[in-house]
């Protein structure tokens, strides 16, 4: 059964998930498998986080996340040079995301 929820509860729900840091993607999938709303029939998410000035860059989220991975293999594994290569092109994009929100 699909619950109905008031545009404002939905809305509340929007921003309590987006506090917690998720991206737009994964609060439309937590509504609809936790709370069994389907999104559609209601206001984009994105509107209503760019209506409450809250701003996710998923590539940026995502980017960090991965580079934050790498330093940690980092620490085990001192010899390998793969990751190397690897976490010095996620952090050069992750410093072209940067500045170009900077501008």
């Amino acid at each position: 059964m699909v619950e109905k929820l008031s545009k404002e509860k939905y809305e509340e729900l929007v921003l309590e998930l987006a506090n917690k840091g998720l991206t737009n993607e994964k609060i439309g999938l937590i509504i609809k498998k936790e709370h069994k709303i389907v999104p559609r029939s209601y206001v984009k998410i994105s509107k209503i986080l760019k209506k409450h000035n809250i701003q996710i860059d998923p590539d940026r989220a995502s980017l960090e996340k991965a580079v934050k991975k790498l330093e940690k293999h980092a620490l085990v594994h001192k010899q390998d040079q793969t990751f190397r290569r690897s976490l010095s092109v996620k952090s050069a994009k992750l410093r072209k995301i940067e500045k170009a929100a900077a501008k």
